[in-house]
């Protein structure tokens, strides 16, 4: 199953109410090219948009920073892997000991970075 960004949500939930973009734009105090962006796939959600999000469609904020996070991750994952980074070998041995858990915090912080660069 592909990762839906959560643009895609909010473009759905758009036609579902039949709001417009400068609806939404309007219900969160935000811009119109804002709204547009996060539908385009130009920009992510941060806690404050999940949150105002989650208010105008009465969903959770978590609904929207795990839609995030999960495309964020699918990203990554469909990236191809280096064997080594810096001359530290990337192993299975190295997967155990993290687990999967920090393997996504981790991840998730790279993309966090990478995203202000």
């Amino acid at each position: 199953m592909r990762a839906v960004h959560p643009g895609e949500m909010v473009k759905a939930e758009l036609k579902a109410r039949e709001w417009s973009q400068g609806d939404l734009a309007a219900i969160l105090g935000r811009s119109e090219p804002q709204i547009n962006r996060l539908i385009a796939g130009k920009m992510g959600v941060s806690v404050r948009t999940a949150r105002e999000l989650a208010q105008a469609f009465g969903t959770t904020p978590m609904l929207w920073l795990t839609a995030w996070d999960d495309y964020r991750l699918a990203r990554v994952k469909a990236r191809p892997v280096k064997p080594s980074v810096n001359g530290v070998t990337v192993g299975e041995r190295g997967q155990e000991k993290y687990g999967t858990d920090r393997q996504r915090i981790i991840i998730l912080a790279f993309l966090d970075w990478v995203d202000t660069k």
